[in-house]
């Protein structure tokens, strides 16, 4: 399974649970889905995301009402709501993120009014708060996003652990050199641009382009307002020194063909393509979020505190400057032992996040809680 990060986390789980011989149901509202687990996949319900707002609410309690149905006649059974919106009724969530903590980066930046005024952010607020007024079992992805959890619901802070993701290196890499004498090659990797920083990095490269350096900055993924973006990459005079890439279907290749991976993200739970690109020896920068910060900082320690060498620059705060983003890339562009030197700690702390460690302690989470539902049961 690798349609999306999220069935690539998911499909480690099932086959372990398949291995186990223990049964399993997966709903969704994708009625299409004709992948590995299409014999244990029902399609419960549909959401017409251009009227989301509208079909969200009725959803929610269809599902919560057959979850609760299902329960009864599974008692011994678990149900678990993978995401954190989709249902009410439950034995344990995994949280993706931290609604509220997004929140508060729209508020530096100054769009918590568009927030305000988008149904879908209250919607989403609304189950969160549902799905936290009672301290259920929660795995969240990070430890960023269980600082967030616990600090905003109060009444799960002692039934959640972390769990944190885990990524593979794709099989079919081979190592090319493409990149051309003289320039900086960054890339970064995104479906939605604004949250992921494109902005302040234009603006980087603005400067570079002043300066008269030979920067080029490649764009993966496409956004919904795509247009917009390529047009004013033309409107800053950008056009030679930026490249929309599209869809990449191995985007890990593609790291390996860059200098450096730069995403200054407003907010990522986890960030599976910082995970991506350490594991595969690209350098990473951005700023504060997700597991960027665990990646730089390991077991507490500065990367690299003990060489004399230059030391990385800090990771970007909110919200991103585009002059000290352009600080930090110039100083990554003038060193190439510096990233390369990045690019060893960054892969060696990277081992620690397998996919197997990952399956083994969700497998621990779901013995206990079937422990107490079994013990529940006998009562």
């Amino acid at each position: 399974e690798n349609r999306n990060s999220f069935s690539k986390l998911l499909a480690p789980i099932l086959d372990e649970l398949t291995q186990r011989k223990i049964p399993f149901e997966i709903w969704s509202a994708n009625d299409g889905y004709a992948g590995a687990y299409k014999d244990c996949h029902v399609s419960k319900f549909k959401i017409n995301f251009k009227l989301e707002f509208l079909t969200f609410l009725p959803n929610l309690i269809k599902v919560s009402f057959l979850a609760k149905r299902w329960k009864r006649d599974n008692p011994s059974g678990i149900v678990h709501n993978i995401g954190g919106g989709s249902v009410l009724f439950h034995d344990l969530i995994t949280a993706h993120a931290c609604h509220r903590q997004y929140l508060v980066v729209k508020k530096l930046y100054g769009e918590l009014w568009r927030a305000i005024l988008n149904p879908i952010h209250w919607m989403i607020l609304l189950s969160e708060r549902l799905n936290f007024r009672r301290p259920v079992p929660v795995i969240s992805v990070s430890d960023a996003t269980t600082a967030g959890l616990k600090a905003y619901y109060p009444r799960i802070r002692g039934s959640v652990v972390t769990i944190e993701n885990a990524g593979s290196i794709s099989q079919t890499i081979s190592p090319k050199d493409t990149k051309r004498p003289g320039h900086f090659r960054l890339l970064m990797a995104s479906n939605n641009h604004l949250s992921k920083g494109l902005q302040p990095l234009l603006a980087a490269l603005v400067q570079a382009r002043d300066a008269g350096l030979l920067w080029q900055l490649s764009v993966a993924g496409i956004d919904p307002t795509q247009e917009t973006w390529e047009r004013r990459v033309k409107d800053l005079g950008l056009e030679s020194m930026v490249t929309f890439l599209g869809h990449c279907q191995n985007l890990q290749q593609v790291m390996v063909e860059h200098d450096l991976f730069c995403m200054p993200s407003r907010y990522e739970s986890f960030g599976m393509v910082f995970l991506e690109a350490a594991q595969v020896g690209c350098p990473v920068y951005g700023a504060e979020v997700g597991i960027l910060p665990t990646l730089y900082r390991g077991n507490g320690e500065d990367l690299a505190a003990d060489q004399s060498t230059q030391l990385p620059p800090a990771l970007l705060q909110h919200p991103v400057c585009s002059k000290v983003l352009y600080a930090s890339l110039r100083l990554f562009a003038m060193n190439p032992e510096l990233r390369r030197r990045l690019a060893v700690d960054l892969q060696n702390r990277s081992s620690v996040y397998s996919l197997e460690k990952m399956v083994a302690a969700t497998m621990l989470v779901y013995e206990r809680v079937a422990k107490a539902a079994r013990h529940s049961v006998a009562r």
